[in-house]
């Protein structure tokens, strides 16, 4: 469709996995589908969000805007129910060739509560209506492992989508009018509960993980449950599966449902106690309970929605982290493990560098980043436990603080 980088509009860009998806396009342009030595794809991304004041200021002030290969536009206000909107953001900056529609009322309380509110962001029409006409555009699309009962786990592909609440409703039936429409250029990625580090900018909610991280450092007794279980995935994993059909296209034996999880399927507790073990952290306010043993809440849940993620393993060659990969990417404790995070451009926004000493040797250093927490107390352990690397890269000027990606200076 375009002429040069490759047009790509993402929706909901400022929330969690929106924010470290465009952070990973702008600072890593390494390929992330099978063929890892393939060449780097350039790309004009559209960031399309809604509400949130500090996106812009906070991009603007960062770097990410400054890898040649890749050009930003931020696009505030975007309403996906909005018809008018919708139009006026095609007419605009399209034609695109590719969309990932991150966009989603994602809490069950608030569907449950606002069910047209529900129906209208997370199937939303006027997103249809304005890829009538491009036929040549993949669509990627964040569905939920919600669309599952959770009565006969692990579920596949295959099996029946029965949501338990009005969330679910909503994803499925955005599932099937994608699939109806555009047969051959759209996924389903029917994501697991998404675990990782802090996003790179303001964000209005983080992940299970800084929650627990908070709880636990402040000692607060709290209740986790024990009975539901879910294939819980890392951040940097998803993003390699977007990345994957961003840049390999979605041809007719690719379009369909996947199902996105790790390795493994782990309760509430069970994440509670990796995290508590990685960073050393006493666990005793962490309480246990059976969701099943409580009376009703105001929010059906499923229990064990568990997935089968062999089909998404054999189309994209991408191994799942478990869970204690998730945990220890997330809180490092090795120089290893934090250029595994500079790898995937999930380190520098947590404040780590390289110190080059004559373009001989190099140390990582603590620059004071935003992550905070048991983050920066498991990285900077880890930074002052260890020798220094060796840096084979000549870097002329012996002060200068380098940027990781992937594990190299730059």
């Amino acid at each position: 469709m375009s002429v040069g980088p490759k047009a790509v509009l993402i929706t909901g860009a400022s929330g969690y996995l929106g924010q470290h998806l465009l952070s990973s396009l702008c600072e890593n342009t390494r390929t992330c589908a099978k063929d890892e030595d393939a060449s780097p794809v350039p790309f004009r991304i559209v960031a399309a969000y809604g509400s949130l004041d500090s996106f812009a200021a906070d991009f603007a002030s960062s770097d990410l805007s400054e890898n040649s290969s890749v050009s930003v536009t931020l696009v505030g206000g975007v309403d996906l129910s909005d018809r008018p909107c919708v139009e006026s953001l095609f007419a605009t900056h399209g034609p695109f060739d590719c969309v990932v529609n991150l966009a989603a009322v994602s809490s069950p309380g608030v569907c449950q509560k606002s069910p047209e509110l529900a129906q209208a962001v997370n199937c939303p029409a006027p997103l249809v209506d304005a890829l009538r006409d491009a036929t040549d555009t993949c669509i990627i699309h964040l569905s939920t492992d919600q669309v599952y009962a959770g009565t006969d786990a692990p579920y596949k592909e295959t099996d029946e989508a029965r949501p338990v609440h009005v969330y679910g409703d909503s994803k499925v039936a955005f599932e099937k009018e994608l699939l109806r429409k555009f047969p051959s250029s759209a996924v389903a990625l029917r994501s697991s509960l998404i675990l990782g580090p802090p996003t790179p900018f303001r964000c209005r909610k983080q992940t299970f993980l800084q929650f627990v991280e908070g709880r636990l450092t402040r000692n607060e007794e709290t209740m986790f449950y024990t009975d539901e279980y879910r294939s819980v995935v890392y951040v940097g994993d998803v993003i390699r599966v977007i990345r994957h059909f961003l840049e390999s296209g979605i041809g007719d034996q690719d379009s369909g449902v996947y199902n996105m999880g790790g390795s493994d399927s782990a309760s509430r507790l069970d994440i509670v106690d990796a995290l508590a073990k990685q960073c050393d952290f006493d666990s005793g306010c962490a309480r246990g309970v059976e969701r099943a043993s409580l009376p009703p809440g105001d929010v059906p849940s499923p229990l064990d929605i568990s997935m089968d993620i062999s089909k998404l393993t054999n189309v994209t060659g991408i191994k799942f982290c478990g869970l204690d990969e998730i945990i220890r990417r997330t809180f490092p404790k090795s120089k290893n493990d934090i250029i595994t995070l500079a790898g995937e451009g999930l380190a520098g926004k947590a404040g780590l560098v390289l110190c080059c000493d004559g373009g001989q040797k190099t140390h990582m250093e603590w620059s004071g980043g935003r992550a905070g927490g048991a983050f920066d107390k498991c990285a900077q352990n880890a930074l002052v436990s260890e020798q220094p690397m060796r840096c084979d890269t000549p870097v002329t000027d012996k002060s200068k603080h380098m940027k990781l990606n992937n594990g190299t200076v730059i």
